[in-house]
């Protein structure tokens, strides 16, 4: 049910039933999706089963193809045709004659049937289909309206000109009811940065609902999820003003209560995690990076989740090539299956956008891999001062995945840094969902509650103890 206007938590012996009235809040109460696992959105799939059983027959071509009685050599001379039969399966099916991608199909069925079923999933275009969605029944979620006071510490108001100048920020709140019966103050949050390559997204897109609402439940703290400006063609918004408005918008909640929406007490207590997943990981390590001089944002920022971050902005990393997607064996990285010269291309024209000029493509602030070649001696070591511990996770077939690799092997003897890389996982895959069990994901998940958990009961003293350097996650298999 939804939560009333007026009444966004709970006492500390009541029931969701029974709300204790609250302040009026500035946004409108969000109604949740009730859904603790939201089913898949139907996709038209190739019939019996699984890609890998249509390439078992291209990899027979006497056998019959699909459930349409077309062969290879049907195929192939639709396509030379021209003919509207031909579909941008068909061309994976093309690619993978001569059985390698139908042999590690059948492989990855048979001991990894998620990681099968994302890989057919990702090669026929039709991942979004699968992002989990919708809000946990646990937590309960509603909108914080921008102020665009222009003070230090607001939500800022910016106009889409993509959305015929709509205007957007504020934030999304998702409070967990164990949270909510407390008392509904919220002295520990995570602040979460949504992901989208500087330039798409929102709260309430893209599975950020099930992300944020999940890590509310399992956390048991206080999600807040800033809808920041976007970069783009055709937007005026660059990284020195987006990641100004992050901190301003950071600031209020650390001013501010973002159950109660009441100005917190100067003695109470509050420790927030910053947190981002893929450029919105980056720009939650840039936050803590611009916030180092700032005594009050920074004594409260506990520790920092990135979540397959993008971290050079320049591209540099050799696993744009040795990741790079193979339509014969449907190995590499699936989520962006282009060539390497063109992915390298394509990432490095979004971050120029996103900054604006050649010279803050390579500024550690924005870009921050390059604290790890010594870019910026000053920054590093305040960073090093600082001694916020930050984790990261990360996909071991994912092109962006020899940065952060570099970062942490170069920086774990400075910084309080754990790094864990996930078997042949691809871009963003706790976000995403199946029928099939998903232990990757799982693990991922568990490993990254666990450190928000760490590093909130940690003193203010000395940082949460750390599995510091890189771990590398591999699913289990039976011994035979």
């Amino acid at each position: 049910e939804a939560l009333p206007h007026r009444e966004p938590y709970l006492s500390s012996n009541s029931s969701p039933s029974k709300l204790l009235p609250a302040p009026e809040p500035r946004g409108e109460v969000v109604k949740p999706e009730v859904k603790r696992l939201p089913a898949p959105v139907p996709v038209d799939f190739m019939p019996p089963t699984s890609l890998a059983s249509a390439l078992d027959s291209v990899a027979s071509p006497e056998k019959r193809m699909l459930a349409t009685g077309r062969t290879v050599a049907n195929v192939a001379t639709e396509t030379d045709a021209g003919t509207d039969v031909a579909t941008e399966t068909d061309a994976v099916i093309l690619a993978a004659v001569g059985g390698a991608a139908a042999v590690t199909q059948d492989a990855r069925e048979q001991k990894q049937p998620a990681l099968a079923f994302f890989t057919e999933v990702f090669a026929r275009g039709q991942d979004d289909a699968y992002l989990q969605r919708g809000i946990d029944a646990a937590v309960a979620v509603y909108s914080l309206a921008a102020e665009g006071n222009g003070s230090e510490a607001d939500l800022p108001k910016w106009q889409d000109p993509w959305k015929n100048s709509e205007l957007r920020g504020g934030a999304h709140v998702f409070v967990p009811w164990k949270k909510a019966s407390g008392g509904g103050l919220a002295s520990d949050c995570i602040f979460f940065v949504h992901g989208g390559g500087f330039e798409y997204g929102s709260p309430r897109e893209d599975g950020y609902d099930s992300l944020c609402s999940r890590l509310a439940e399992g956390s048991g703290l206080v999600v807040v999820c800033p809808d920041q400006p976007l970069s783009g063609e055709g937007r005026p918004y660059k990284a020195p003003e987006i990641m100004d408005s992050l901190v301003r918008s950071l600031r209020w909640l650390v001013r501010h209560d973002p159950v109660s929406q009441q100005p917190r007490l100067s003695f109470s207590r509050r420790k927030v995690i910053l947190a981002g997943d893929s450029a919105g990981a980056t720009q939650a390590l840039s936050l803590l990076l611009l916030i180092l001089n700032d005594e009050e944002l920074l004594s409260v920022t506990k520790g920092v989740v990135l979540i397959s971050p993008w971290l050079d902005l320049a591209c540099g990393s050799h696993t744009y090539v040795s990741n790079t997607f193979s339509s014969e064996t449907l190995t590499g990285d699936i989520a962006f299956k282009d060539p390497p010269s063109d992915n390298r291309a394509a990432f490095r024209k979004g971050g120029l956008t996103y900054v604006g000029s050649e010279a803050l493509l390579m500024d550690c602030r924005y870009s921050p891999y390059g604290l790890a070649r010594a870019a910026d001696d000053s920054l590093l070591q305040r960073l090093v001062a600082a001694k916020v511990p930050i984790w990261m996770c990360m996909g071991g077939a994912e092109t962006l995945s020899g940065e952060a690799l570099d970062f942490t092997q170069r920086l774990k003897d400075k910084i309080p840094i754990e790094m864990w890389l996930h078997e042949a996982m691809f871009h963003d895959w706790v976000m995403y969902t199946s029928q099939y069990p998903f232990p990757s994901k799982d693990k991922a998940m568990s490993n990254m509650l666990n450190f928000i958990a760490r590093a909130c009961r940690a003193n203010g003293q000395d940082p949460p103890v750390l599995s510091s350097g890189i771990h590398y996650y591999v699913d289990e298999w039976e011994l035979s």
